[in-house]
Order: C-alpha cells, then structure tokens, then sequence
C-alpha cells in the first residue's frame, strides 16, 4: 500500500496535473479491490503475481465517457518499474487497476449500482466482494465521490441481515459443535471429522467478523484476518489453529464448546440475544425472532 501510495504520489498526481488539470480536483485515486496487496497481507509469496507499483484512478460517469481511454493511455504510459519494484500481473488480475467509471468498479463487485439496497439485495451479495470493495485505501479524493458510496458500505449490514445472517451461522455451526462432531468422532469416521472442524472453523470466524462489524474476506485470509479483529479476534484465532492441529483428537470437541461459548459471551454483551442457554440453536431463534421483514422471515430455515 505504501508503494502504491508512493508511486501516485510520484508519477500519478503530477501526470494528472500536467494532461487533465480539469480533473485534478475531481478524480480519485487510490488501490482498492480483490488481493493481498488491498487486505493488507502481501508479503513476500504474494509478489509473484498482480502486486507492484500501481493504483486506481476513479471517474465520474460524465468525466469518465470523455476523458477515461485518453486518460487509462497516460497512465499505461507511467513507468513499469518504482522503488526497486516492477509489477508482476496474471490474466485474472488485469483489471485490479486501472481507470474506471465508479459505478462500474462497485457493479462488479456488487452487481448493482450503489445503493440504497433492500434487504434482499445485501444477502444476495457475496460477503468477500463487500470486503473487496472497502478495501485498502483512497489516496486523493477532493469532492469525496468514490468515498460517499465507500461510506455506505462500511456502515456494514442493517440490523435486520445482521442478525438473518449471525443466527444462520449460530445454527449451522451449533449443529456442528454441539451435535454431529462428537458423534462423528464416536464413529471413527477421518473424513468427515476434518470436514467438519474445518467448516466449523471457518462459520466460527465469519460470526467474529459480523460480531465485530467488519465484512469478511476471502477464504484465504480469513483467519488472518482475526488478528486485527477487537472482539474476540486474537482467541478465536488461537483455538481455530489449535482446531486444525487436532481435527480428529477427543479435544477437538473441548476446543469446539469453547468457541461456542465464546460467540454465546459476545452475543450476550451485545445485547444481542438475552438467552442464557448453552445451545447455539436457541440463540439462532432468538436472532430470527427480531427480523419483521417479511421477505426475510420466508427464508428462515428452522420453525418460528
């Protein structure tokens, strides 16, 4: 991030105001998207492909129809190579940056243009896109176009797909930790064990996200992630790496009832669920109870 910072600073904003001195003050730049480089994980291994010197420039639709492929050409033109770096590219990572119109950089990882959104269309997103989108950084934003839709996004969930989504993960993961691993284990059956501790992980992980208001990333960086999480990150990072260590170990159950108390704990001091059950499933009711959206409550999957 501070390289593509850097190299805006550098040979970006001075391209801007030396060819499109009349966007200067209405263009945005900054890196934001899909990629290591955006979540704040690159490291040395993620070099290998899409990461370097370079940044996103974002246009207005009217500025973008006249100005964008003259624009996208000069900054084609900025040096390929910066502070001892080149970038390395792949097919899949040809357009992470760029020039683009700003509605269009939100559709395709929305499938919509920015809001407002019912509460069908948040469900319908994927929740690593919505990651992607609020990504990383805006460098230069004068009249706060780009931002303003950022905005809206980073308020995170309403209330009621907050909690459609925390009580789905509550009763897919209890189902897990509380029912269907001890028998598996019982059973002596190796797949399916791993299977499990590994979903259970993973639903486990996502709740820390919704219960800390940040939207989750992609499977890769997912528990990575946890370590920057305030509420319950840094534990549930440590017993999901102890979880993976021992998929089929008699523990596994020991480390799994703990991950439930925990979500059960943060829940509580949320004020989320009033329950003082042990049982994930009833904490999922109590979640599905607050939803009044019709078109919501058609979807809730245990009875009422």
């Amino acid at each position: 991030m501070r390289l593509a910072r850097d190299f805006f600073t550098v040979h970006g904003l001075p391209m801007l105001r030396a060819r499109y001195p009349q966007l200067v003050d209405r263009v945005a730049a900054g890196l934001v998207g899909d990629g290591s480089d955006c979540l704040g994980h690159d490291d040395v291994l993620s070099r290998d492909h899409d990461w370097g010197p370079g940044f996103c420039l974002w246009l207005d639709e009217a500025d973008y129809t006249r100005y964008g492929a003259p624009l996208h050409r000069d900054w084609e033109a900025l040096p390929k190579a910066f502070s001892g770096y080149r970038r390395s590219g792949s097919d899949t990572g040809v357009h992470r940056i760029g020039v683009f119109e700003i509605n269009a950089f939100y559709q395709q990882f929305i499938g919509q243009r920015i809001p407002p959104f019912s509460n069908l269309d948040w469900l319908r997103i994927p929740e690593r896109n919505l990651a992607a989108c609020t990504s990383g950084e805006i460098f230069h934003d004068p009249k706060g176009h780009f931002a303003a839709s950022r905005r809206y996004l980073l308020e995170h969930y309403p209330p009621e797909i907050h909690c459609f989504k925390l009580a789905a993960l509550c009763l897919s993961a209890g189902q897990i930790a509380q029912y269907n691993l001890p028998r598996t284990l019982g059973r002596d059956e190796p797949y399916t064990s791993v299977y499990l501790v590994a979903r259970l992980g993973s639903e486990i992980m996502q709740m820390v996200y919704l219960l800390n208001r940040v939207y989750a990333p992609y499977y890769k960086w997912l528990h990575r992630g946890l370590l920057r999480l305030p509420r319950g990150g840094e534990a549930v990072y440590r017993m999901t790496a102890a979880l993976a260590q021992a998929p089929r170990a008699k523990k596994s159950c020991q480390i799994a009832a703990q991950l439930c108390e925990g979500v059960i704990d943060e829940l509580q001091t949320q004020g989320l669920t009033q329950s003082t059950s042990h049982v994930l499933e009833d904490h999922a009711r109590e979640l599905y109870a607050q939803i009044k959206d019709s078109a919501l409550r058609r979807l809730i999957p245990i009875a009422r």
